[in-house]
């Protein structure tokens, strides 16, 4: 007995087999109610003081190291170049 095949006139939907995306809903610009809610109660920061201390801006420049160096005499490295690197000589 041959086999009966049963043929469906109807096309496939294009859509079957994806998964539907639920709509996104606009937030309202209006709020819902007239007064905002209040924020939980949070303990006020206290500062602490610490010491000040004063840094010195004498050899803040790299002018002002290679000038510290003026009566050094070095071999291998220029003077600009250890201000550079942030020496500077204090006798």
């Amino acid at each position: 007995m041959p086999a009966r095949i049963r043929v469906n006139s109807q096309l496939p939907d294009p859509g079957s087999g994806r998964k539907s995306v639920p709509a996104l809903r606009r937030t309202s610009s209006v709020s819902k109610s007239a007064t905002p809610p209040t924020p939980p109660e949070r303990p006020t920061p206290q500062r602490t003081t610490q010491e000040k201390f004063s840094i010195s801006t004498t050899y803040s420049t790299i002018t002002a190291r290679a000038l510290s160096f003026q009566s050094q005499f070095l071999n291998g490295v220029t003077l600009l170049q250890l201000a550079q690197y942030g020496f500077h000589y204090q006798p």
